[in-house]
């Protein structure tokens, strides 16, 4: 663009690399030797420069003039910039530099980061230490529209061309700014999302880190298109069409689905119901499902000859992926998705419902009859369970032990469902234990630990309880498309403890955390994921045929 006209260009150290310009004169202040060879080579780049020079303008010792880089860097720099006479790079003088390490990704610190178990104290991986410099101290904001005192949760998350990287100091500059309108306190300057509990929660002065994204209300200004970020400015900041869009249903949701498709913060949560909810667009029930998988991760491992048993790890783990799913929460939930009057096979678990929100069911008998089918009392303090499917309704309870089938995790059931099923002398054996775990992880949310969390409701009589599943909640038999049938079963949740068992039914068995510990010194976080990502790629295809198949 430049090279039939004389210019001169002003540049940040981006041009070192990756960009093809030949300058006939150079100023560089200094910098590292290594960064100044890579800008010497952007001086007469094609050979063609009359009177090739370079220029370095020197800087301050401290580390505050040095800043990004080292001053032990620039010095050894700058020594060899008062012996040189000639920037050519047969000149240049041969200077390796040996590797500075800040964060070392140790095995304990990669297997911290593959487990998923929500942090009761915040939620909080940091993966910053090893994908970010040390010396970066930025945060990054974006901006949104809302009504009321804070956001909620469906606001759409941003794209990387709404995001603008702040300084602390500026950012804290920011905060002070508007903490206050004509004399008023403001109280929703700035937020964070909170995935442990699934909302936006503000932030102070004090609570910003680096590396942290923040949401800040468009209607408070803070950027303008001439100076970027801008604490001053109180113009409203305009936001791209997909921003706009203040949860599913709305209008502006939907002109913005449209075009782009939006994903909200409501799905960035320990609970994410998007993976865990009814709705896919077609009614299947839940024998037909398991089959359906079955048959996708044959042919998954089909692709994989060389891989030895992913045959049977996959086949065996599919068929029990979605056991869970016969639990009576699940099933309340799935029915209660169901119109009345609407085509739902009686006497079935659901696996899969068109319908995402919850219907209000009328007093139409037979619309009861379809929703309830037959139900199976177990013990007189269980909740009801259906013995071939349908909704059942939970024993009346009151205050924190009331359940919901909000944050109910069928995949730990279907793997707590798949151990009941093996005897107590397999359950420590090698492949049973793989494809317990392949089953509970299929959604990436239970992995490494099985354990409760603070917003789900506490058992009145003490029993042990996680993600929404209780000791000895119980499923119903299962039968599938082929005609066979998996037993009910009774859910025991003891291997979440620590240790080995040492009595009992269990004892000799292993707890989950030393089962998921044997298989990563054996298989190691990247196989494991290979295989988690196997089976859910087999749920993903049995899905897609499942929609397709339903509305041909």
């Amino acid at each position: 663009m430049l090279e039939e006209s004389d210019a001169i260009l002003v540049a940040t150290q981006a041009v070192e690399a990756g960009v093809d310009l030949s300058a006939e004169t150079l100023v560089t202040e200094l910098a590292p030797w290594s960064s100044l060879v890579q800008r010497f080579g952007r001086c007469n780049r094609n050979g063609l420069a009359q009177t090739p020079a370079v220029y370095w303008v020197d800087v301050e010792s401290d580390s505050k003039a040095s800043s990004p880089y080292e001053p032990e860097d620039m010095e050894d720099a700058r020594t060899l910039l008062t012996h040189l006479t000639d920037a050519g790079i047969a000149s240049l003088p041969a200077r390796p530099q040996s590797a500075r390490y800040r964060h070392v990704l140790r095995r304990r610190d990669l297997l911290n980061l593959f487990d998923t178990t929500p942090d009761l104290t915040g939620f909080d991986v940091d993966v910053s230490p090893y994908v970010r410099d040390a010396t970066d101290t930025d945060v990054t904001v974006f901006w949104r529209r809302w009504e009321g005192d804070k956001p909620g949760p469906e606001q759409p998350q941003p794209k990387s061309d709404e995001l603008c990287h702040v300084s602390l100091s500026l950012f804290r500059e920011y905060l002070r700014t508007k903490r206050r309108v004509e004399d008023r306190e403001l109280s929703r300057p700035a937020f964070t999302w909170d995935p442990l509990n699934s909302q936006w929660k503000k932030v102070s002065e004090n609570d910003i880190v680096p590396g942290q994204l923040l949401l800040l209300d468009a209607r408070l200004g803070g950027y303008t298109a001439d100076f970027g970020f801008y604490p001053a400015s109180w113009d409203e900041v305009a936001l791209l069409p997909e921003a706009e869009a203040e949860g599913p249903g709305t209008p502006a949701a939907d002109a913005a689905k449209s075009s782009v498709e939006t994903a909200s913060f409501a799905a960035d949560s320990h609970d994410d119901d998007t993976d865990n909810a009814p709705g896919l667009g077609a009614l299947v029930t839940l024998g037909e499902h398991l089959l359906h998988v079955v048959q996708e991760a044959e042919r998954v491992a089909e692709a994989f000859p060389g891989v030895p048993g992913l045959l049977n790890v996959l086949r065996e783990s599919a068929i029990h992926h979605d056991r869970g799913k016969a639990h009576w929460l699940f099933q309340q939930r799935i029915w209660g998705t169901i119109p009345p009057g609407y085509p739902a096979p009686t006497g079935e678990f659901l696996a899969k419902s068109p319908f995402r929100s919850a219907m209000v069911r009328s007093s139409d008998p037979s619309a009861e009859t379809a929703a309830t089918a037959t139900v199976e009392a177990l013990e007189p303090h269980d909740p009801p369970v259906p013995a071939s499917g349908g909704q059942t309704e939970p024993v009346s309870s009151s205050g924190p032990q009331k359940r919901t089938p909000i944050g109910f995790r069928h995949e730990l059931a279907s793997a707590l469902a798949y151990l009941e099923g093996q005897p107590a002398s397999r359950r420590n054996d090698q492949h049973v234990r793989l494809v317990a775990y392949l089953i509970a992880a299929h959604h990436g949310k239970i992995r490494v630990h099985i354990q409760s969390v603070h917003t789900e409701p506490v058992p009145a009589d003490g029993r042990l309880f996680a993600r929404g599943v209780w000791e000895g909640d119980a499923l119903g038999p299962v039968r599938l498309a082929d005609g066979s049938v998996l037993p009910g079963v009774r859910l025991r949740l003891s291997i979440m403890r620590t240790g080995i068992d040492l009595d009992g039914p269990d004892a000799g068995v292993e707890s989950w955390v030393m089962g998921v510990h044997r298989l990563l010194d054996a298989y190691g976080p990247f196989r494991l994921a290979w295989l988690e990502t196997a089976l859910r790629v087999a749920d993903w295809r049995a899905s897609e045929k499942e929609v397709s198949n339903r509305g041909a």
